[in-house]
């Protein structure tokens, strides 16, 4: 069922395998209800997820009432359901918890026993082993103190002393270059800027220099 599994409630997690349940059973995937809504016509009581993904391609409710409409299930509905005795549904991971009902989600919110994912080897590891993973993981990435160089935990060894220095140098070499040009860009920029103030002052004069010859022609020519 996929991403249904997280929210239904099979029946062979009840503690007592014949305590009743009948009537507490959603028709749709046929597990115990979880998280459940009523049809406000029927009264028929369906697991919240499950009536969700029913209306997604459906108009009117399993039992053929349209239009559909939720409403809350019926007190009489969740006093049976808070009766029932379930195992977590981490109990496949270790865990041994057996709750009643209205207690179930809060714990499985908690459970240590639930499912993580490493987010570097991608394996799934129950939560309470998570942090001891973690640090054994050979897929997660760790740094080199000396030059700062990150790799996998499987390719420590491959990260030797000459490697470091290498880097190390390497490194040096880059930000000396990078020092130069950005130091070698200030001066151009310094050029740049100085040849067009001295081009603008040439420019100036030069107009200046027009405007006093057209006046002395004007001049000339007015005698």
């Amino acid at each position: 069922m996929g991403e249904l599994d997280n929210y239904s409630i099979s029946s062979d997690r009840l503690i007592d395998p014949n305590q009743s349940h009948d009537g507490l059973e959603c028709i749709i995937y046929h597990n115990i209800l979880s998280k459940p809504v009523s049809c406000k016509t029927c009264l028929n009581s369906f697991c919240s997820n499950c009536i969700n993904t029913w209306l997604i391609t459906q108009s009117v409710c399993p039992y053929k009432c349209n239009p559909f409409e939720k409403r809350q299930p019926p007190p009489i509905t969740m006093t049976f359901l808070s009766k029932l005795n379930i195992s977590c549904r981490n109990k496949s991971r270790g865990c041994e918890e057996a709750l009643l009902y209205d207690s179930l989600e809060n714990h499985e919110q908690k459970c240590e026993y639930q499912s993580v994912q490493c987010q570097d080897c991608k394996q799934e590891i129950v939560q309470k082993d998570f942090a001891e993973h973690r640090e054994q993981c050979t897929d997660v990435f760790t740094e080199c103190p000396k030059c700062s160089t990150k790799y996998k935990r499987r390719n420590a060894n491959k990260h030797t002393e000459i490697k470091c220095l290498q880097i190390s140098m390497q490194r040096k070499m880059d930000e000396a270059l990078k020092r130069q040009q950005q130091t070698f860009n200030k001066a151009l920029k310094q050029q740049q800027e100085t040849f067009s103030q001295q081009l603008k002052e040439a420019k100036t004069k030069n107009a200046d220099a027009m405007r006093q010859l057209l006046a002395r022609v004007t001049k000339l020519e007015g005698r």
